[in-house]
């Protein structure tokens, strides 16, 4: 084998990891919160109470 051809190879073998990888911690970690806590830019305040009238 010449060396692109193990060089193609490893990569193809770390790119299948990494998505096998993303897809186990989605699995596992991400659907099982009932919240996003985490990687979120949206503040949770406390709800706004008015004073209706009338």
């Amino acid at each position: 084998m010449s060396h692109s051809k193990i060089y193609r190879i490893c990569l193809l073998a770390a790119v299948i990891l990494t998505i096998a990888g993303g897809i186990f911690y989605y699995v596992n970690y991400v659907e099982r919160q009932d919240t996003v806590i985490e990687g979120t830019l949206v503040r949770q305040d406390a709800p706004v109470l008015t004073n209706v009238c009338g």
